[in-house]
């Protein structure tokens, strides 16, 4: 069995719209808000509804790490579909919104990058100290503002 065999990923790229948060917590109410709006048989167009949970290295901060070397979450969520299978982007985005909406009261506030693949900037996958660190980092190493990540693109409207 493969790492892709376990988590049921695609082996194959696809043109997926997903979106991700982490959780705080995981008790009954985020249980009962998660069927609501991710349960079976309600219709959604999302093909993926899934919930993580961070343990081993990414569950608490180590030495040397880095800047991001553990969640503040202890659950990364992601939620995904692919436009037009059977629904078209509006109506995903529009999906995503609400499946991370009802799941917004156990939500750190910050994002797994990995699971951001939507509208967002670093602001919204570090915390503030890691922000605040990264920043005098890049003062330190590159003053000039001369290396640049690739840009990211602006929050689109989905169509809206």
């Amino acid at each position: 069995m493969t790492v892709l065999d376990a988590t049921v990923d695609p082996e194959q790229p696809i043109p997926a719209i997903g979106d991700g948060v982490l959780l705080d917590d995981f008790d009954n109410g985020a249980i009962e808000s998660f069927m609501r709006v991710a349960g079976p048989d309600l219709g959604s167009p999302l093909l993926a509804a899934k919930l993580r949970r961070s343990r081993g290295a990414l569950a608490a901060p180590l030495v040397g790490t880095g800047v991001r070397g553990h969640h503040e979450g202890r659950f990364p969520l992601l939620g995904a579909g692919v436009p037009d299978a059977p629904a078209p982007a509006p109506s995903l985005h529009a999906s995503l919104d609400r499946y991370l909406g009802a799941m917004r009261p156990w939500a750190t506030g910050t994002r797994f990058a990995s699971f951001a693949e939507r509208w967002y900037v670093l602001e919204t996958c570090l915390p503030a100290a890691a922000l605040a660190r990264v920043a005098r980092t890049r003062a330190a190493v590159d003053p000039d503002g001369l290396l640049l990540a690739p840009p990211l693109p602006p929050a689109p409207n989905h169509g809206r």
